[in-house]
C-alpha cells in the first residue's frame, strides 16, 4: 500500500498527548472516556479496542478516533483506505472534525480504493444497534395536577458545595396521586437524593384513572445572584473535555444546557441542545446518558437497546409506559410482558407499578 505523504493533522489525539495521564481508568468498560485514559497512559491496541465496542452504538467520536488511529498508526496497522471509512461514518454520524482530514486523504486513493471505504461505511452503518432515526411512540403523557410537591431540604453540604447541581428523577404516580415508584437519572448529590426521596413521600397529585409516570428536575445548590453567569462559566470549563469526548463532561453540558434555557438566557441559540450532548454521551457508551434519553425523552430505540442490555428498572418504566399509552393492542401486550419480566427479575420498580395498576 502506498504510504501518504504526512498529514497535518491537530487531532483530538494529540490533545490527549498533553494531558497527564489519569491515576486510573474509568470504571465503564465500554465507554469512550476509557478508551480517552488508555490513549493517554500509551496503551493504543487496548483504546482501539474500546473505540470498536462503540460502533454499534454509532459513536462518531469512536469512529473518528479509529480514523486517526489508522493513519496515524496507533497500535494499529497503517490502513489509509480503512482509515477513510471509519471518517466517512465520523462524519455520516455528525463529527464535524472529520472532514478535514478527509479531504486530506481522498486525492491520494483511487477510485476503487474510495469505494472501499465507502463499502466499509455502509457495513458501519448496518452494524448500528440504535437508529439516528427517533421512532415516536407517543408514550409521553402530561401527568396529573401537582397539588403539593414541598422542596427537598437543601443540607448544609449541598448549599455549600459552590456546584451548579440538580437531580433528574423518574417518578410513578399511583390513581390516589401519590409517587410509589422513583429512580434517580443522574449521579446527584447522595445527600439531596436522601432528602429528596423524603420529600417525593409527602407529594401529592390529583386523582387519576390509572398509574402516571413523569420526570422531574430539581436544582439543589446555591448559586450567585447571577445563576445565569455561573452556569455559562461551569458549561465553558467544561466545554474541552466534552469535545475531546470525556462522556461526563458531555451529559454535564446537557444538564448546564438545560439550565440555560429554565434561564432564558440569550447565549442559548447559540449553543447546542442539550439532546446533542446527551445523545453524544449515550452513543459513546455513557449508560446515564441512554437512561437519560430513554426515560426523559421517551426514546424508544434507546429503551428497546438497554433492555437487550439487561436493564430491568427501563424495562419498568418502558413496559408500563407502553401498557399505559400505546397505540397498538400488540405494543400493550408487550408493555404487560416487559413490566412481569422486570418484576421476575428483581426490579422493585415494576414490582410497585404492578401493585398499583
Amino acid at each position: 500500500m502506498i504510504r501518504l505523504p504526512r498529514l497535518i493533522i491537530i487531532s483530538a489525539m494529540s490533545l490527549l498527548f498533553s494531558l497527564s495521564a489519569p491515576a486510573a481508568l474509568a470504571q465503564q468498560t465500554e465507554d469512550f472516556t476509557v478508551g480517552l485514559d488508555l490513549l493517554a497512559l500509551e496503551r493504543f491496541e487496548d483504546a482501539h479496542t474500546v473505540f470498536q465496542q462503540l460502533m454499534p452504538l454509532g459513536s462518531s467520536d469512536a469512529a473518528y478516533m479509529i480514523g486517526l488511529m489508522l493513519i496515524e498508526e496507533r497500535g494499529v496497522e497503517y490502513n489509509p483506505v480503512a482509515s477513510l471509512g471509519y471518517l466517512f461514518a465520523a462524519r455520516a454520524w455528525g463529527n464535524e472534525q472529520a472532514q478535514e482530514i478527509i479531504e486530506q486523504i481522498e486525492p491520494h486513493l483511487s477510485a476503487a480504493e474510495k469505494a472501499e471505504a465507502n463499502q466499509l461505511l455502509l457495513e458501519l452503518n448496518r452494524s448500528v444497534q440504535v437508529s439516528f432515526q427517533a421512532e415516536d411512540l407517543n408514550l409521553d403523557m402530561p401527568p396529573p395536577e401537582a397539588i403539593n410537591r414541598p422542596t427537598p431540604r437543601m443540607t448544609s453540604e449541598v448549599a455549600l458545595s459552590g456546584n451548579h447541581g440538580w437531580l433528574e428523577v423518574i417518578i410513578g404516580i399511583n390513581p390516589e396521586g401519590r409517587v410509589v415508584a422513583m429512580q434517580p437519572l443522574n449521579a446527584a448529590d447522595r445527600n439531596f437524593l436522601r432528602e429528596a426521596g423524603r420529600a417525593f413521600q409527602r407529594w401529592r397529585y390529583t386523582e387519576s384513572e390509572n398509574v402516571s409516570i413523569t420526570t422531574v428536575s430539581i436544582n439543589y445548590t446555591q448559586m450567585s445572584s447571577d445563576a445565569e453567569a455561573d452556569v455559562l462559566s461551569a458549561y465553558n470549563d467544561a466545554l474541552n473535555q466534552a469535545n475531546a469526548g470525556v462522556t461526563e463532561q458531555q451529559v454535564y453540558l446537557g444538564g448546564l444546557t438545560e439550565a440555560l434555557v429554565r434561564y432564558e438566557s440569550e447565549q442559548i441559540d447559540a449553543l447546542p441542545e442539550a439532546f446533542y450532548w446527551y445523545e453524544r454521551a449515550a452513543r459513546n457508551g455513557n449508560i446515564q446518558a441512554q437512561r437519560l434519553l430513554a426515560l426523559r425523552y421517551v426514546h424508544p430505540a434507546w429503551a428497546e437497546y438497554l433492555i437487550t442490555q439487561g436493564d430491568i428498572d427501563v424495562m419498568a418504566w418502558h413496559g408500563m409506559r407502553l401498557l399505559m399509552h400505546a397505540e397498538s393492542a400488540e405494543q400493550r401486550e408487550r408493555g404487560r410482558e416487559l413490566l412481569e419480566n422486570a418484576a421476575e427479575a428483581g426490579s422493585s420498580i415494576a414490582e410497585e407499578l404492578i401493585e398499583s395498576y
